[in-house]
């Protein structure tokens, strides 16, 4: 009966793509053109800081030999491009919660199926999503990091630490600064209060990854706080530095 009035909801008031308005079918997310210009990230990668090479195979970028980052990984659903560019921009900058919920449901899946693969620790896990600052927050009214950590969160049936990581430092918006403005930009903005996180492992949840400063940053902060071993989980991954 339940299945029959749920029909009868969505005939009447079908569900429409987030991104760009069309009726999509019954339980999905986006509709199929959307869908398809979601770009998987896929090999050759630097299987650290996971930032695409045109062709080749797979091994550590330069930028990663020469300075390690304090985290173990970055791993990423899709390239920052096509469907997955409008999605966080429509989010970020305009504030559609609809489409907050199809990042973080589909960040969710593809969390799903990667933490299967990963070699754990026998440690406790926690995620955590990179904070902002007090100023931005109040200007955006909300933290799409931890809107999409909650559903990574759901997905992995693991708790969720939103308070202990915090940005200590107002810092300018990131995607109109170049490679090493980034990294001064960022640079001790962020501290670790309390010891809640101590001897545990972090999934530390973003929206995008671009130079991998933030979240280096926001590694290195949890690392002082005595963190055993952090992974980085995003929605989506630019293809240069």
């Amino acid at each position: 009966m339940k299945g029959i009035i749920s029909s009868l909801i969505h005939l009447i008031y079908p569900n429409k793509c987030p991104i760009c308005g069309e009726i999509l079918e019954k339980d999905s997310i986006l509709c199929k053109s959307c869908l398809s210009e979601l770009k998987k990230l896929s090999p050759p990668f630097c299987p650290i800081c996971s930032v695409p090479f045109p062709d080749g195979e797979s091994h550590i970028c330069e930028v990663c030999l020469r300075r390690r980052p304090y985290f173990e990984s970055i791993s990423s659903a899709y390239i920052y491009e096509g469907t997955a560019s409008k999605a966080i921009h429509l989010f970020k900058f305009q504030r559609k919660k609809s489409v907050g919920r199809a990042i973080g449901m589909l960040l969710s899946e593809f969390a799903s199926k990667w933490w299967e693969g990963i070699s754990k620790k026998n440690i406790e896990y926690v995620v955590v999503p990179v904070p902002l600052g007090k100023r931005r927050l109040r200007e955006r009214g909300f933290n799409q990091s931890l809107t999409i950590a909650r559903y990574v969160s759901k997905g992995l049936n693991l708790a969720i630490d939103y308070l202990s990581l915090r940005r200590i430092k107002e810092t300018e918006q990131q995607s109109v600064l170049g490679t090493e403005e980034r990294k001064r930009n960022v640079r001790n903005a962020f501290e670790v209060f309390g010891d809640a996180l101590k001897g545990k492992g972090i999934i530390l949840v973003d929206d995008v990854a671009t130079t991998g400063s933030t979240l280096n940053e926001c590694a290195k902060a949890l690392r002082r706080a005595g963190v055993e071993e952090i992974r980085c989980l995003v929605f989506s991954r630019t293809s240069y530095f």
